[in-house]
Order: structure tokens, then sequence, then C-alpha cells
């Protein structure tokens, strides 16, 4: 088998598509690794910022009611003082809910240039904050992000096509068949080892371009465990792509038939199938239209605060321990209303929020169990969940900026009408995220869902060589 690996790589070694599309790959993989650190820096940057203003502000609000407190300045406005919780809230409380890059965030930006990862919670409607994104070009937006998720997902199996449609083919095309069969040597035997050469070298070079990019670009070494499952993941689904060209090969009459058939499978499995799946959940379970939640957000805003006074009466019923004491009947009525106008705002959005989130879990729910079908989905669904770049994270941290915002509610509604004395620098709520542990069993299962269909393509390839040579 050594002299054959040896004569093998005498054709490599002269074959120049298979070293331009190895460089190409290559190449791309390095450039999709550097635009993902790009991200992550920016992301990484972004995160940094709202927290340094944050501590910034806070250690500003205990200095300034140190020195007022020494010495008290006449005619202080409330809402700059510190002391005050209108003033506090008002010019001094920076509080963000950060969403951080995990570790191997730069291998698969996935979605995450779309969705906010810092935003500024208060005691004002979620709606106030929720809907702040990011400015960024719409061409990007809409074409995505190029990473090495991308390259790996696309850009692979076409160079393995590339490489591997036409091993045997060309033989059957150049009439050299019947010389191969005619040796002492199985041809399943022998087209094993142009596949196993071609095959370790591509997947390979992509191995170390990995890990060799991800250290030159300066991703974190500790880092290096996820970048090994990331690699497992590409490579098996590289495997498969192999495997199929072993199929395809093993039957096809010449070596153009082939390559239009891996092609037309590349096409089906990594382009048509993952697009018509999209849309045909948003046919299935249709979201809500934004525009009729904005316009009934709005509305519902107006009447609301046109109905401040009646609002602010139903609050105080509900509420009677908030109601002003008879020496402060109307010292924070501003306030009270506003509490009472953002309750209602509340009350309209939320059955409009929850609409959106069913519809979308039902999508989600759909999606995770069709992925099995597309070697390209399982291998994407991979990636952005090792890389936290998923939906999945980004919506249990949404539920914890919400459950965020309604202890912030909580926190500031008796102490902004109740405004003096405030020393509760310290309790005002933080956000409580954490990324559950890392499930061994996804991994498996994903690897299996690559690999299986890899050795049955493998063995019914084998078959057919079999057969062929009777």
């Amino acid at each position: 088998m050594s002299a054959l690996f040896r004569l093998e790589w005498l054709h490599v070694r002269r074959d120049p598509a298979f070293w331009l599309a190895t460089f190409i790959l290559a190449a791309a993989l390095l450039y999709g690794l550097a635009n993902g650190f790009a991200w992550t820096r920016f992301e990484a940057s972004a995160v940094a910022q709202a927290t340094t203003l944050a501590d910034q502000k806070l250690a500003a609000a205990r200095t300034d009611a140190a020195k007022f407190d020494a010495a008290p300045p006449t005619n202080l406005n409330p809402n700059l003082d510190p002391r005050d919780a209108r003033g506090f809230e008002f010019a001094y409380l920076r509080r963000f809910a950060v969403l951080p890059p995990s570790p191997g965030a730069a291998l698969a930006v996935g979605q995450s240039d779309l969705l906010p990862s810092v935003l500024r919670v208060t005691y004002r409607p979620r709606e106030s904050f929720l809907n702040n994104y990011e400015i960024e070009n719409p061409l990007r937006l809409l074409l995505g992000r190029f990473d090495a998720t991308f390259v790996a997902l696309y850009l692979l199996p076409l160079a393995i096509l590339v490489i591997a449609h036409g091993l045997l083919a060309r033989e059957r095309d150049g009439g050299t068949l019947a010389l191969l069969r005619a040796q002492p040597l199985s041809l399943a035997r022998w087209l094993a080892a142009r596949f196993i050469l071609r095959g370790g070298l591509v997947l390979g070079v992509f191995a170390l371009t990995t890990v060799v990019g991800w250290l030159a670009l300066g991703g974190a070494p500790s880092a290096l465990g996820a970048v090994a499952i990331w690699l497992a993941l590409a490579l098996a689904y590289g495997a498969f792509w192999f495997a199929l060209a072993w199929f395809v090969g093993a039957r096809a009459a010449t070596a153009s038939s082939s390559a239009l058939t891996l092609a037309g499978a590349w096409l089906v499995l990594v382009v048509l199938f993952p697009a018509g799946l999209n849309l045909t959940l948003k046919q299935l379970y249709p979201p809500p239209s934004r525009a009729a939640f904005q316009d009934t957000l709005r509305d519902g805003t107006d009447d609301a605060t046109r109905r401040g006074s009646q609002l602010l009466a139903q609050y105080l019923e509900d509420h009677p321990e908030l109601a002003p004491g008879p020496t402060a009947a109307n010292e924070n009525d501003f306030f009270r209303t506003r509490f009472a106008v953002n309750a209602e705002i509340e009350r309209l959005a939320g059955p409009l929020r929850a609409a959106f989130a069913a519809q979308l879990t039902r999508q989600q729910t759909v999606i995770e169990r069709l992925r099995w079908f597309s070697p390209a989905l399982v291998l994407h669904h991979g990636a952005l969940t090792l890389a936290g770049t998923d939906r999945t994270r980004h919506q249990r941290w949404l539920d914890s900026v919400g459950d965020l915002h309604a202890r912030t509610v909580d926190f500031f509604e008796p102490r902004l009408l109740r405004s003096a004395n405030f020393r509760d620098y310290d309790a005002v709520p933080a956000l409580d995220f954490r990324d559950p542990p890392a499930s061994p069993a996804a991994l498996l299962a994903a690897l299996a869902a690559l690999l299986l269909p890899a050795a049955a393509l493998l063995a019914l390839g084998t078959r057919t060589l079999r057969l062929s040579a009777l």
C-alpha cells in the first residue's frame, strides 16, 4: 500500500487543480477567521465600553454624594442629585445588560451582527430599549459575514468536489479502466488510496490552517478546545462530501456526469433545502406583522398618555402602598403617572411580544427536527451553538434581560415615589445570565449525523465497485 501512496503522490504533485483548490480554500479560511476576529473585537469593545461607563457613573455618584453631603449646594436640581433616586436614575445610572462573545465566537458570526448584545435597561417599558440595534451596512446584513463557518459550509465541499469528482470517471473517459482492472490490485483498493491521500492532504491543510490562523490572528490558546470541536464537525462534514464523491464516482459513466451530479447534490443539500425549509416555515408559522405591532404599541402609548389620570387612579387602587401620604399629595405625581402608563403599555405589549416568541419557537422546533436531513444544517447548527451565536443562546439572554427589567421596575418604583435620601447604589439589580455547560451528547449526535451517512455512502460505493469488477 505504501508503494501505491508513493505513486499517487507523484500524480498529486502534478495536479494543478488539486493545489489551486487547496490554496483557495486555505486563503478563504484565513480571511474568514480574520473577519470573525474583527467582529468579535468589535463586540468585546462594545461590552467593555458599556461596563466601563457603568462603573464610572457609579463611582461618580458615590463621589458626588459625598461631596454634596460635605458641602450642600444651593438650588441643586433633584434630577442631578445622586442622593435623590430621581437624580441617580436620570444622571448617574447606566445599567447595561451585555452578552459577551463566547471564546469560540470568531468561528461563526451567525446572526450576532443582526441581534443586539448591549442593552441599557431602565424602568421604562421594554420596547424603549429592546429595539435598539447597531447601524450597519444593509448589504452586509443581507449577505451575512464571511467567516470560517461559511468557508466550511460552502467552500469546503466545493473544493472536495473539484478534487474528487473524476478520480475514477476520468479513467473511464480515457479508456484506461480495463488496464487498471487487469492489475493484481482491486479497483476499490486503488481508488481508496487516491481518495485517502487527497482527502488527508486537503483536510489536513484545512485543520492546520484553522489552528495556525487561530493563534496567529490573536485567538486565545485556552479556546483551542472549542476550535478542536469545531474542526471535528468540519472534518466530519468534509468526510461526508468525500464519501458522496466516492459513491457518485463509482456509478457515474463520465467525469462530466459525476461533476454535474455532485454539483446538484451540493445545490440541493447546502442551498435549496435550507432555503426552502426557511421559506416553508415562514409560511406555516408566520410571525405577526412588525409594522402592526409598532402601530398598536404607538396607538396604545398615545392613548395611555392621554388617559394618564384615569390610569393613575386605577394603578393606585392596585398598589395602595404607593399612594402619596397626606403631606405629599403631589410630590411625585409625575412618576406615579409614568408608572401607571408604563404598566398599561406593558399590558398591551406583553401579548404581542408573546405571539412573536411563540411563532419563532415553533419555527425553531421544526428546524431542530429537520436539520438531520441536511449535513449543511447539522454543521451550521453545531457551529453556531459552539460559537455562542445561535438564536437559542440569544433568546436565553433576552429572557434574562426581561427578568432584569422586571426587577429594575420593582426596585425603582417605591424609591422614585419616595425619592429622598437614596443610598442603595449596590442594591441596583444586575443581569443574571450564565451559559449552560456544553452537551457532549449534542456533539456526538452531530458527528453521528455526518459520519453515519458517510459510512453508508462508502459502503454502497464499494459494493458498486465490486459488482462492476465481476
